[in-house]
């Protein structure tokens, strides 16, 4: 298990690999302190909002839902969130409520780095153990019933080799949250239809070596 990035580090890496971010007002200390543990943290979960907000409206729902979150979940609902134009938004930092439970063995899979293929968890929400400890987060401003944007998905992927590099981890820390959670279908690409893990996290591994243009 690795000791979660502080926000500085956090944003050095942003810089270091070429990320457009918007600092939500307050983010650096938005969190969940108090409400359980936040690391050590050993991987990387992608999220869809599901629902597509326009590229005027993602400030606003960053800073409102995401970092607020809702009347039966507090936020921050994530770390960060990635607009329709592949902006970043950053919303909390520290323990965030975006996981939920999941499967105990893809947490020993994604410690271990250990896995091929897509991850399928039979524990979620109910019966699994807390994710929010042991992962950041990623919501992706899309329904999930369609593909994200390009630049979403360019955003996507330079966020988790920022993520990746500064821990020495491979792409197989980057997991999607229906790979952690049996109760999960996001990131979607059509309804109910998890995006192909496999391809993403070849993607990410080219993006955290060069290939797609990663930092120096």
């Amino acid at each position: 298990m690795a000791t979660p990035m502080t926000a500085a580090q956090f944003l050095a890496q942003l810089d270091k690999w070429d990320l457009r971010y918007v600092e939500i007002p307050g983010w650096k200390t938005n969190n969940r302190e108090g409400h359980g543990a936040w690391g050590g943290v050993n991987g990387f979960i992608w999220h869809h909002t599901g629902v597509t907000i326009e590229a005027d409206d993602a400030r606003t729902y960053a800073a409102g839902t995401l970092f607020h979150g809702r009347s039966d979940l507090p936020g921050p609902l994530c770390h960060a969130s990635i607009g329709i134009d592949g902006t970043l938004y950053l919303v909390g930092w520290g323990r965030a409520n975006h996981a939920g439970g999941g499967d105990p063995k893809v947490l020993q899979h994604v410690v271990n780095e250990d896995y091929t293929g897509q991850l399928h968890p039979t524990k979620g929400n109910a019966d699994g153990i807390d994710g929010n400890a042991h992962f950041y987060g990623v919501e992706i401003q899309y329904s999930g019933s369609h593909a994200m944007a390009d630049a979403q998905y360019a955003s996507a992927l330079r966020l988790s080799a920022a993520v990746l590099d500064h821990h020495g981890w491979t792409e197989k820390s980057v997991i999607a949250h229906a790979e952690w959670s049996s109760d999960k279908w996001d990131p979607g690409r059509a309804p109910n239809k998890v995006m192909d893990m496999v391809a993403v996290r070849a993607d990410v591994k080219a993006t955290l070596g060069g290939e797609g243009g990663g930092g120096d």
